[in-house]
Order: structure tokens, then C-alpha cells, then sequence
């Protein structure tokens, strides 16, 4: 008898991640400006947001610590870069992070490419990667960005519900802020 795996496995997403991301080496973060797939495609960051060097690189490509609000007890963390393993697993994935959740997801259209968003807010259950807060009270504004021809990107940004709701407009700016070159 075989052992089938989920079609939502953090092991198949990671060895999907590999095989369909391209890094290039000019990619990340200088002076707030956001680069991916080689200079094909930019975002502006927050100037408050601070950048950090990604500790995972070649899955994250530019990592931004955003400071907690008034009465919440951490920061929270953006991450951002090449989305391999396809839009419905990774948005599958950052469900499968929390509990007792609400679930909002959308899709517009940004640059003229498709933004698909998700808004996730309940218990996060922590990363099996990294030493993080967890518990009640968190929030993930996520969005996958589906170019046309530079790729799919994904945007993620997570933490304690009152940290992320002060920086949610800044972020939606963010990833609104989107040019992809040809």
C-alpha cells in the first residue's frame, strides 16, 4: 500500500517552488524600490517598512519587518517573490497556516495583470521553518500576482491583526504601485 500525498504538501510546494521560480540576480530591494524577474517587474515600498535581508533567499526575495502597533507584542514580517507550485496551492497554503479563520479572497486587475488577494484572519499556527509568534489574533493580507509574461509573484504579509490593519492600506499601495516592463 503506498502513502498518497496531499496535493497541498509543504515538501511538494518547496520541490515545485525550485523547479518553476527563476532568481535573477538583480532582483530585491534598493532604496524602496522592489525588483523581480530580472527588472520585468517592480513594486514601491512603504518608506516606514524596514528592509531586512530574506533568510530564506531564492524563495524570498525581498523581506520587509514592519513595526507593532500600540499593544501588540511583535512585529509583523512581508515577504516576496516567485510563486511556483501555482496560484490555488500557495493561496491553499496560507489558509492551512491559521485556524478558526475567516476567509476573504478576490481578484482584480493590476498593471493589466491579474492580482489575486486573500485576507485570512484567525489563529496562526506558526512556521514549521522559522521561531515566530503565533496564537489568536493574527492576520495574512496575501497577493499573487499573475503576470502576463514575467512570471507569478507572490506578496505576503503577516502578524498580529492590529499591526496589520495600520499598515493595510500601505500595503495594498504597495502592490498596487505594480509596473511590469516587457
Amino acid at each position: 500500500m503506498s502513502k498518497r500525498i496531499p496535493p497541498y504538501s509543504p515538501l511538494l510546494t518547496l520541490v515545485a517552488f525550485c523547479f518553476v521560480t527563476q532568481v535573477h540576480a538583480e532582483d530585491g530591494v534598493a532604496d524602496g524600490k522592489i525588483t523581480l524577474g530580472g527588472g520585468k517587474v517592480t513594486m514601491v515600498a512603504p518608506k516606514k517598512w524596514e528592509s531586512k535581508e530574506p533568510k530564506f533567499k531564492g524563495i524570498v526575495t525581498a523581506e520587509f519587518s514592519i513595526k507593532p502597533a500600540e499593544g501588540d507584542d511583535s512585529a509583523a514580517r512581508v515577504t516576496i517573490g516567485g510563486a511556483g507550485g501555482g496560484i490555488a496551492a500557495n493561496l491553499a497554503r496560507w489558509e492551512s497556516q491559521y485556524s478558526q479563520a475567516k476567509i476573504d479572497k478576490s481578484e482584480t486587475k493590476v498593471a493589466g495583470q491579474a492580482v489575486h488577494w486573500i485576507d485570512v484572519q484567525g489563529t496562526y499556527k506558526g512556521s514549521r521553518f522559522r521561531k515566530e509568534a503565533s496564537g489568536p489574533g493574527f492576520r495574512l493580507l496575501g497577493a499573487i500576482i499573475a503576470t502576463e509574461k514575467a512570471g507569478t509573484y507572490y506578496v505576503k504579509f503577516y502578524g498580529k491583526a492590529k499591526t496589520v490593519a495600520e499598515n493595510e492600506k500601505a500595503f495594498k499601495a504597495m502592490v498596487e504601485s505594480l509596473a511590469v516592463g516587457k
